[in-house]
């Protein structure tokens, strides 16, 4: 049992309660002036996003990240205190994908295999083959 206490006191201390300060971050249309916490010039822009109709009708059709990215001239300081509390969520995704990668990669029968170059080809989204500095590579060497 005191391990469940433990564990319930850790998950606590990692992951705070925030849902009564920043709701206004899920839906900044409905949320209540009174339960945010923030500065005053905050409050100013989160007050002038409220009354702003075309923001609104976007924020509908329109996915939670994309619209805080959309507000960023308008709106910079709430743009940065929502990037900032979304921006885990992004880098979370990351890890399980590279770790779903890895297991998949990383079987009973491939287990000495040095999974590094593997898994980094089908993590990262950016990587193209070069296939011209591999042919001009093997052209050199074949002509010494």
């Amino acid at each position: 049992m005191m391990h469940l206490t433990n564990l319930k006191q850790d998950l606590e201390i990692r992951f705070p309660d925030t849902s009564h300060g920043d709701q206004w971050i899920i839906n900044p249309f409905t949320c209540d002036l009174n339960t945010v916490q923030m500065n005053l010039k905050e409050k100013e822009q989160l007050i002038d996003l409220m009354s702003d109709e075309s923001l609104r009708s976007i924020f509908k059709t329109t996915d939670l990240s994309k619209f805080w990215i959309m507000t960023e001239k308008e709106y910079p300081l709430l743009f940065k205190t929502s990037l900032l509390e979304l921006l885990p969520f992004a880098s979370t995704y990351l890890c399980e994908t590279a770790f779903s990668t890895l297991t998949a990669i990383k079987t009973k029968y491939r287990s000495k295999l040095n999974v590094e170059p593997d898994l980094r080809v089908s993590v990262s989204d950016n990587i193209s083959p070069r296939i011209n500095i591999l042919t001009a590579s093997v052209q050199a060497q074949g002509s010494h």
